[in-house]
């Protein structure tokens, strides 16, 4: 009876384990920082200006910014990196 109990429990534990599939982790850009968020407001000359904030995804460094066509900048899109 022992013989039996001990070749199940053996069988238990051999059959019982899976292999884990390791992923490899996505590649970060350093150099960039993604906007998270941005405002945009309008004036009369169709003008348009606002704020931006960005983070950077290795250093974490939040930075906030302004924007405005009038300066020749583009409105920034949120996801991207500026």
């Amino acid at each position: 009876m022992k013989k039996y109990i001990l070749t199940a429990v053996t069988a238990l534990v051999l059959f019982s384990c899976q292999q884990e599939t390791i992923e490899p982790a996505p590649q970060v850009d350093c150099n960039c920082d993604r906007v998270m968020s941005h405002t945009k407001f309008f004036l009369p000359q169709g003008i348009q200006f606002g704020e931006y904030v960005t983070i950077n995804d290795c250093t974490g460094v939040q930075v906030n910014g302004n924007w405005s066509t009038n300066s020749g900048d583009v409105e920034p899109v949120n996801g991207e990196c500026l």
